[in-house]
């Protein structure tokens, strides 16, 4: 009985493992943002900020920057919501830092 419930803890924790996870640190945004759309996770394109003509500021819907670090929110596939950190580079260039 205990070895079962071993098993289903394991695959549990290896269901909940967040696809990100095995990204590394430093991989570029854009094909990491497309990565996940076709996982079916859903970026919060409500989240980030837009200049007045209503385009995002970041070039991506669902991130929001400081001076070095930005967010990106996203929805995976189960619905859950997820943020992920990047560090800010100029236009499109957002590489990962991590999970929050």
């Amino acid at each position: 009985m205990m070895k079962t419930s071993i098993c289903a803890l394991a695959l549990a924790v290896a269901l909940a493992t967040p696809a990100l996870a095995q990204i590394a640190s430093g991989a570029p945004y854009e094909p990491t943002r497309a990565a996940l759309l076709a996982k079916g996770w859903k970026p919060e394109v409500s989240y980030g900020a837009r200049m007045n003509n209503g385009k995002p500021l970041y070039h991506f819907p669902e991130i929001w920057c400081g001076p070095e670090i930005c967010r990106a929110k996203w929805r995976d596939a189960q619905g859950h919501p997820q943020a992920i950190m990047l560090n800010r580079g100029f236009n499109k260039d957002h590489t990962v830092a991590g999970m929050e």
